[in-house]
């Protein structure tokens, strides 16, 4: 289990802004997916780099990434980091990710190597620690173009 601390009075701060920025429910859910993905960076890079004995195709290391994970309309969003189904390389197929369930979970008695709960583990609080400043930085581009 990975214990993630987060200052409160700064996200009470921060929602104070969206709420001068944006009307009540409008817009708000695309700053906080893309606060999600670039704090999420550290967190792919660090994936990628577990991945880097499996290249053999290139086609899973290509499809790591982050993507969004579909929520009801009054959730929070929510993003993961894993492979996508689509490379960003040439192919237009979408990608077996089996493959990487047996790294992860192992098959035939070979044992999983659980490299995204070692991601979890080695990165987490380094996600959570920059996720408020990503948010804040989104809010103060915004908040100068529009002038205010």
């Amino acid at each position: 289990m990975v214990k993630l601390e987060v200052d409160e009075k700064e996200l009470r701060q921060i929602q104070k802004d969206l709420d001068k920025l944006l009307p009540f429910d409008r817009g708000t859910k695309t700053i906080v997916r893309q606060a999600m993905r670039k704090a999420l960076k550290p967190a792919v890079k660090k994936l990628k780099g577990y991945l880097e004995d499996h290249k053999d195709s290139g086609d899973l290391y290509k499809s790591i990434g982050t993507f969004n994970i579909k929520t009801a309309r009054r959730k929070p969003p929510i993003v993961g980091v894993g492979p996508r189904k689509k490379s960003k390389g040439k192919q237009s197929d979408k990608l077996p990710t089996g493959y990487m369930y047996y790294i992860e979970y192992g098959k035939d008695g070979k044992g999983g190597e659980r490299y995204l709960d070692k991601t979890v583990k080695g990165s987490g609080q380094e996600v959570a620690n920059s996720i408020i400043p990503s948010l804040r930085s989104i809010i103060d581009r915004r908040f100068k173009k529009k002038g205010l």
